[in-house]
């Protein structure tokens, strides 16, 4: 992190282990929601393009006992296996974000300004906001067989309830269920007197420029997210379990790894950092600019996204663990 020194000054001094750390705490604080996912964390390498194989977990069933217990039903068929509960769900690697930034060595031996600081939150902020966009890209009817549309203009609680029911009648988790819903939803929703007031959910909007209903109508958090579209059908929302997206992550390739197997002198140096509590993993890669003697860092990760039935036919997949919120 930047030090500071006897004098009080702030001194830039970079160490890319931090600034990782720092930047995927960040992230998690900034884009809450992505904690509500199915994820396929690992510091784990990988190419873009490659497929990892993501495990949702089914509920076994239920059998009425008939003297053994290693059958079901009428005794006539073996007990499940363990391994027939898993449902495997293809996801291809298909996103290789980096953020690259510039520290001039100017700035850095002349300026009292925690560059480091302020360049952490902006970080984070960029490469959250990329992925959130591919998020809700698919939150569409492609994905997702199941909508509800709004009656009427002003969105209150009746409608989370109606969402809730709908993803009750399809079967989805009742557990680590959320909601993403455009600004103007969220607002007709923090000003609805059955969610504000104390006699009821008690839900205000804090010192946060985006709203956060929690607890509310069978759902654990909604989250408000501003750059939301129509995805094409006037979709104003989305809500389901934590198996409807899936994300996949891993980092590419270690440069270093290669140049060594080539014999090749290494001229940047790489690390990897994991978040402990979700496991993602981003790369930081540094070198010096000869001559001016600029810092430049990237970070990169590499990422993939499956969300409901994936295109496919209704009902398969995860499609009925999440439903659409739509505006008539």
């Amino acid at each position: 992190m930047a030090n500071v020194t006897a004098e009080g000054n702030t001194s830039n001094t970079l160490s890319v282990d931090e600034l990782l750390t720092d930047v995927l705490e960040s992230y998690k604080t900034q884009f809450p929601v992505i904690g509500q996912f199915s994820t396929d964390f690992s510091s784990e390498t990988a190419r873009k393009g490659q497929s990892i194989i993501a495990r949702i977990l089914s509920a076994p069933t239920v059998a009425n006992f008939e003297g053994n217990y290693s059958k079901q039903g009428n005794g006539s068929e073996e007990a499940q296996s363990v391994g027939s509960l898993t449902k495997d769900l293809a996801i291809t690697l298909d996103q290789h974000k980096h953020v690259p930034v510039k520290m001039d060595y100017a700035d850095l031996i002349s300026t009292r300004r925690n560059l480091y600081g302020e360049m952490v939150g902006e970080l984070s902020f960029a490469l959250g906001k990329d992925l959130m966009a591919n998020v809700w890209n698919l939150c569409s009817a492609g994905n997702f067989s199941e909508g509800v549309t709004k009656a009427g203009t002003v969105f209150a609680l009746g409608d989370l309830l109606a969402v809730r029911q709908r993803l009750n009648e399809k079967g989805a988790s009742i557990n680590g269920r959320y909601g993403i819903v455009s600004s103007a939803v969220m607002t007709d929703l923090l000003k609805d007197e059955n969610i504000a007031s104390n006699d009821y959910y008690g839900q205000l909007s804090g010192g946060s420029g985006l709203g956060i209903l929690n607890n509310i109508a069978g759902f654990e958090a909604i989250y408000e997210y501003p750059n939301t579209d129509d995805n094409g059908a006037s979709i104003v929302g989305f809500f389901g379990d934590k198996s409807a997206i899936n994300i996949a992550g891993r980092v590419p390739q270690d440069f270093n790894e290669q140049a060594s197997r080539a014999n090749a002198p290494a001229i940047a140096s790489s690390t990897i950092v994991s978040d402990p509590s979700s496991g993602m993993s981003m790369m930081g890669i540094t070198y010096q600019e000869a001559g001016t003697f600029d810092i430049y860092t990237t970070l990169t990760h590499i990422y993939g996204l499956r969300a409901g039935n994936n295109g496919g036919d209704a009902g398969t997949g995860t499609d009925y663990s999440g439903v659409l919120f739509k505006s008539a």
